[in-house]
C-alpha cells in the first residue's frame, strides 16, 4: 500500500503532469490540441504526460470523431488538490502574518537616528554600532583598527575605535 501511495504522489510531483490535470479539471474534456494551446507544451510532452496518467487511472479518454478528448477520470485528484492548495494557502497567510506582525514590532522598537551604520572613511565599507561606541558615535569614522591606522588618526582623535 505504501508502494502504490508513493508512486501516486510521485505522479503528481511532476508539474507538468499537475499543470494538465489542473487545466482539465477548470476546463473540462480537452483534445491535446487544445492542452497545447492552454500550457504552451509540446505534443510530445503533453501526450507522454497524459499516457502516464492514463495508465495511473487519473485521466481518461474519449473519441470523438477523429479527436481524442481527455478528462480527469478519478475524483480524488480535485479533491486533493483542493485539501493541498487550501492547506498550503493557510500556511503561507500565517508566515505573511508572523513577517508582518515582526516587522511591525521591529519598526516599533525605538530607532537611533545615524546610530545604526556608517561607512567607513577608509574602505568605504559599512559598519554596525557597537556598544563600546555608544558615547562617541559622532565621532566614530573607521569601522576597524586597521583602517583607522592607515589613515593615521590618532588614538585621541578616535579612542573608542
Amino acid at each position: 500500500l505504501l508502494d502504490e501511495l508513493s508512486k501516486f504522489f510521485r505522479l503528481l510531483s511532476e508539474p507538468a503532469r499537475l499543470q494538465l490535470l489542473c487545466q482539465l479539471e477548470h476546463q473540462g474534456p480537452m483534445d491535446v490540441a487544445a492542452l497545447i494551446e492552454a500550457t504552451g507544451f509540446s505534443q510530445s510532452h503533453i501526450s507522454r504526460q497524459l499516457g502516464q496518467l492514463q495508465r495511473a487511472g487519473l485521466v481518461r479518454n474519449q473519441r470523438e470523431g477523429v479527436r481524442l478528448t481527455y478528462a480527469v477520470a478519478d475524483p480524488l485528484v480535485p479533491q486533493l488538490c483542493n485539501l493541498v492548495q487550501t492547506s498550503l494557502r493557510q500556511r503561507l497567510e500565517q508566515q505573511l502574518q508572523l513577517l508582518q506582525s515582526a516587522l511591525s514590532s521591529q519598526s516599533a522598537m525605538p530607532h537611533h537616528a545615524d546610530r545604526d551604520s556608517k561607512l567607513c572613511a577608509v574602505c568605504g565599507r559599512r559598519f554596525e554600532w557597537r556598544k563600546k561606541w555608544k558615547d562617541v558615535w559622532q565621532e566614530v569614522r573607521y569601522c576597524s583598527e586597521r583602517c583607522r591606522r592607515r589613515r593615521g588618526v590618532t588614538d585621541q582623535q578616535q579612542s573608542a575605535c
